[in-house]
């Protein structure tokens, strides 16, 4: 088993639980959350509470003629699909906030479509320094990372931002006849799914990218994709990415030294191969 490090920030993590239980701690007391207890136990060791279980959700309407008139991007898809995500990302910061908290920490993204339309919903905990007597902070981070990834970022001095999106839909082109034709009764590529996908992706990634560069960012770490045809638009297909953007703070990168752990638990007994008989 390996660790990549020991907490830097020198706060007892039982102790901070224990403080926080009785309110001594400041911000801290009664909270909900949807982080594990290695998550919270993560986040105290590199010196934050958690505050809040906070949420944002929006649906965009797309036209139904955006599907059928559209010979290349579905730009009105793909609008819906950045507009959802932004509004339910700055609900989200904004319950944050209320919460005294600077940033969310573990956001669950979940995106789907609605009928004509695509729906983003958004979960996760509102943090704050445990030695921080601000109230509320002027750009609340939001961030999907676990809060043992959180907590390493952290100690290897770097802190998240945002999260960034890029999202297309592209229509794909229908197949002439001589290409329907030449794949009867045999397995061929389906060269006008493939290219809408590469394109909608180059898309995506371009829009990402962009979004982390206005933030400041210097990286999107935990990206994560989906892509596919939409429901019953089969002549459609989207291509969306999402991730964590991250700056680096102290003057270098932190690297973190992997630490053994030796367990000594006295009821792990060594294999005996006599036992077999």
């Amino acid at each position: 088993m390996t660790d990549h490090g020991a907490p830097t920030s020198g706060h007892d993590p039982a102790a901070i639980l224990r403080r926080g239980l009785d309110g001594t701690t400041p911000g801290s007391g009664p909270h909900t959350s949807d982080l594990s207890i290695d998550e919270l136990l993560a986040i105290h060791a590199v010196g934050y509470d958690a505050l809040e279980l906070v949420t944002g959700n929006s649906t965009i309407s797309i036209p139904l003629m955006a599907w059928t008139l559209s010979r290349d991007e579905v730009t009105e898809a793909s609008f819906a699909h950045r507009h959802a995500f932004e509004t339910a990302t700055s609900r989200l910061l904004a319950e944050c906030a209320a919460a005294g908290g600077e940033g969310v920490v573990g956001v669950d993204v979940h995106v789907r479509q609605v009928g004509h339309g695509v729906s983003v919903d958004l979960t996760g905990t509102a943090v704050r320094r445990i030695d921080s007597h601000e109230s509320t902070r002027a750009h609340p981070f939001a961030s999907d990372l676990s809060g043992q990834a959180f907590a390493k970022l952290k100690m290897a001095g770097w802190r998240p931002v945002g999260l960034a999106l890029g999202a297309s839909y592209m229509h794909v082109q229908r197949a002439t006849a001589s290409q329907v034709l030449g794949r009867v009764g045999q397995n061929v590529e389906l060269t006008t799914m493939t290219e809408a996908l590469y394109a909608a992706r180059e898309s995506a990634m371009e829009r990402m990218q962009s979004m982390a560069i206005a933030f400041g960012a210097h990286g999107v770490v935990e990206v994560k994709v989906r892509e596919g045809p939409i429901g019953s638009f089969s002549r459609a297909v989207l291509f969306a990415a999402y991730g964590t953007a991250v700056v680096l703070d102290a003057p270098a990168h932190v690297h973190l030294a992997p630490m053994a752990v030796l367990s000594l638990d006295d009821r792990v007994t060594q294999f005996e191969a006599t036992s077999l008989g």
